[in-house]
């Protein structure tokens, strides 16, 4: 994703790019809940989401931020966040319910949860990127 700016988004707003990547699945479903970690086959079918923290702008794709796109849109920023006062940004898709929150606590890289619509919940860090 080095490089790349989505149409309308200056360079200036480039600073508040984040691509989050998985590292692991939780799977709630078993009797006994499973944690699994995402290795370089279960990558190549794992969802990454870049977001522009400001608009909430994101795109997910397939695999690698450069990946096949599988969805596109505005997410509905319920909370900011602020590294300085160390708050957690929270955004939802209002369409899908998939929620995502970030950590500002750690700093960079930002530890991130995903929810999907399905209750597929993925946890990793997101990055910023140039």
């Amino acid at each position: 994703m080095a490089g790349l700016l989505w149409a309308g988004v200056s360079a200036a707003q480039a600073e508040d790019m984040v691509v989050c990547t998985p590292a692991y699945y939780y799977n709630s479903s078993e009797a006994t809940p499973l944690v699994i970690p995402i290795d370089a086959a279960r990558m190549a079918g794992s969802t990454v989401t870049s977001l522009d923290l400001e608009s909430g702008a994101f795109h997910d794709n397939i695999g690698a931020a450069d990946g096949r796109v599988l969805a596109s849109g505005t997410l509905s920023i319920v909370n900011p966040g602020s590294h300085q006062e160390r708050i957690d940004f929270v955004a939802l898709d209002p369409k899908t319910g998939m929620v995502l929150h970030l950590s500002f606590v750690d700093g960079d890289p930002l530890p991130f949860t995903r929810v999907d619509r399905e209750g597929t919940i993925s946890s990793g860090h997101c990055e910023y990127t140039p």
